[in-house]
């Protein structure tokens, strides 16, 4: 995977800062103003309503304005709460001191904030009650952090080829001209039409339920598809385009996986004798 993209991320203490929730994540792809990024949804998983749920957890946390639009019922629309950590460091036994020297060293990896199993229904205010509405919002504000749970599935009513693509150029359009950023999930199985030019960042879920002789390990797997920027440049130098995803109560985790062919072609000379 080839491509640009801005070489600096805004600070994690700016106000104007924006996160997935997923710390793993935030390394991976930029969600920031203007953008829009989308989840392919995986038929077998469910995945995608956990990560566009902390995202929304995210932009709550920081006192961002978000809005929400799902045609699901209203009680899959949760957030999470922050776990707030003890800011009492804990006592380290003398034996495990660590040098002084090491000691102002960040931990390698940020804990994740979130408990999946404490949550609390969505505001009202941030329910949006429908696709035309949310249009409408987006044409008239600014710097909206929006979220859309399964975009152009069945239960949004039938859309032909030409009315997903006016709708997907709306929503890029808005987020462009009104700094929005959107994250979105698109149930790719039952969208025949291509849409990746309406996308910076695509993320392909995929379940694990169909390959059982695979570790259980992970709940599934995402792949990047495109990751982009806006208005700068940057050399892609992802190491892997393809991680596995670890969820658990108070733990989502993306790493980096090496994915084995799926068979091995035997050579010429395989089964020669000496």
């Amino acid at each position: 995977m080839s491509g640009f993209v801005k070489c600096q991320k805004p600070s994690e203490t700016s106000s104007s800062s924006i996160s997935s929730g997923i710390p793993t994540l935030d390394k991976l792809i930029e969600l920031s103003d203007g953008t829009v990024s989308c989840i392919y949804e995986d038929q077998n998983s469910f995945f995608h309503n956990t990560m566009l749920q902390t995202f929304v957890s995210s932009c709550t946390d920081r006192n961002q304005q978000c809005l929400v639009l799902s045609c699901e019922d209203k009680l899959l629309l949760r957030f999470l709460y922050a776990q707030k950590e003890s800011e009492e460091e804990p006592e380290v036994p003398k034996n495990l001191l660590i040098a002084w020297r090491y000691k102002s060293m960040s931990p390698a990896e940020p804990k994740f904030k979130w408990n999946l199993l404490s949550k609390q229904p969505l505001p009202k205010e941030m329910i949006v009650n429908s696709l035309d509405e949310l249009l409408c919002i987006l044409k008239s504000k600014e710097a909206l952090k929006t979220v859309i749970f399964s975009l152009f599935s069945p239960l949004f009513g039938q859309f032909t080829p030409d009315q997903i693509f006016k709708t997907l150029f709306e929503i890029k359009k808005y987020a462009r001209l009104n700094k929005h950023t959107v994250f979105l999930s698109l149930p790719k199985f039952l969208v025949d039409e291509e849409t990746s030019v309406f996308f910076d960042n695509i993320i392909q879920i995929r379940s694990n339920l169909l390959f059982p002789h695979e570790t259980s390990y992970y709940i599934g797997y995402l792949e990047l598809l495109k990751v982009s920027s806006v208005g700068a440049f940057r050399v892609n130098s992802l190491e892997s385009t393809k991680y596995g995803i670890v969820l658990k109560t108070k733990k989502i985790k993306i790493e980096r996986i090496d994915i084995p062919p799926d068979e091995t072609v035997p050579s010429a000379s395989c089964g020669q004798s000496f």
